[in-house]
């Protein structure tokens, strides 16, 4: 809010222009004669927020492990101002400019209450990666860059033959090379 003082005209009036500032939200202003003993009367105003302008990640993605979702990323859609609106414009997600990979999952959702989630999105291989969100009535957005990471543990096993492939039991010949599981990661 700006503030301003006025003075009363001859037949008692005072006018003036309460103006609000560029975030959304309550706002009130005081009117009063001056003296502590008058009355005060209060006028409330609520500013909404305004179109949507531009995109921004309520945090940064994470990184996460190859083929496994990553944390949700959010997409707010906000007035020029930078508050929150209440849109529900679609908004599209894909790789930045980053090494070349595969971004699964849900890639286009609406908004609810300016906010976009992306709550299933799976990036291979590993690698370093960015994202770029995008929506029809601002600019492309792009986060800063995480890492995807192998996994931990293994997701497949893989059976190695051994030579030879078949031995008579009790036979006494012991194989050159033996059978070997191997873990494999995804």
């Amino acid at each position: 809010l700006t503030s301003a003082t006025s003075t009363t005209d001859a037949t008692g009036t005072a006018s003036n222009v309460l103006t609000l500032g560029s975030l959304a939200g309550p706002a009130s202003a005081t009117a009063s004669i001056g003296t502590a003993t008058t009355p005060s009367v209060t006028f409330t105003a609520t500013a909404q927020p305004g179109a949507v302008a531009k995109l921004a990640f309520s945090a940064n993605p994470a990184g996460g492990t190859a083929g496994i979702s990553i944390a949700p990323v959010h997409i707010e859609l906000r007035d020029a101002s930078g508050n929150l609106t209440t849109a529900v414009d679609l908004v599209t997600l894909g790789l930045g400019t980053t090494t070349s990979g595969v971004l699964a999952g849900t890639l286009t959702r609406p908004a609810v209450a300016g906010v976009a989630t992306f709550d299933n999105l799976t990036l291979t291989p590993v690698g370093t990666y960015s994202l770029t969100a995008t929506s029809p009535s601002t600019a492309a957005l792009t986060s800063t860059t995480f890492d995807i990471v192998a996994p931990t543990t293994a997701t497949q096993l893989l059976l190695v033959p051994g030579t030879p492939t078949s031995i008579v039991l009790n036979s006494g010949i012991t194989p050159t090379n033996p059978p070997v599981v191997k873990a494999v990661d995804g």
